[in-house]
């Protein structure tokens, strides 16, 4: 009897102990996990470790690699499902040098091959990313808040010297708002 009460409890403390030891060691294994998904050459790396909490999950600091070449860069994300997916980034840095590096791949069959299956895949979701920079166009940084059904997508984009909302509805896109500062001390376009 008292090797049966052993058992349990030693049951109980694996139980409790190995999904505490993933959650405290997240940014070690998840990268090597992504890496299965991620095309070839290409790989993500986590600064600081995610931290799960009540509200969802945060992410500090994560970086996408093309070999040597930081292709993107986001920093405080966070990623919870209060009615839909949302999804909400400090700053996302974007290397267009590096589009270049990345591996030339063969499409998978499975892959999506239209707008229409693409847009079927879509969860519910919102993107609000506070900080969009696109380097080497630093100039054109702005706010982006993209709000993604599988049947309309609508964008939102603010920078000082651009302004764009828009919506997508299957194949036709309506553009309520573009407003382009391309010259100094010009109104815009």
């Amino acid at each position: 009897m008292l090797g049966k009460y052993k058992a349990v409890l030693a049951l109980l403390l694996l139980i409790i102990l190995v999904p505490l030891t993933l959650l405290m060691t997240l940014g070690l294994w998840v990268p090597t996990l992504a890496g299965i998904w991620l095309p070839l050459g290409t790989r993500i790396a986590l600064d600081e470790s995610p931290r799960i909490t009540r509200k969802g999950l945060i992410i500090p600091d994560l970086r996408y690699l093309v070999g040597d070449c930081q292709l993107a860069h986001i920093t405080n994300a966070s990623l919870s499902h209060p009615s839909r997916w949302l999804l909400n980034v400090g700053t996302v840095e974007l290397d267009s040098a590096c589009l270049a590096k990345l591996p030339q791949t063969e499409q998978s069959p499975a892959a999506p091959k239209t707008l229409a299956q693409w847009q079927a895949m879509l969860p519910n979701t919102w993107i609000n990313i506070d900080k969009l920079i696109f380097s080497p166009w630093q100039e054109w940084q702005g706010k982006l808040s993209l709000a993604l059904t599988s049947d309309i997508q609508q964008l939102r984009y603010q920078g000082e010297k651009v302004k764009f909302q828009g919506q997508l509805k299957g194949q036709q896109l309506t553009v309520s708002e573009l407003d382009v500062v391309a010259f100094e001390n010009q109104p815009p376009v």
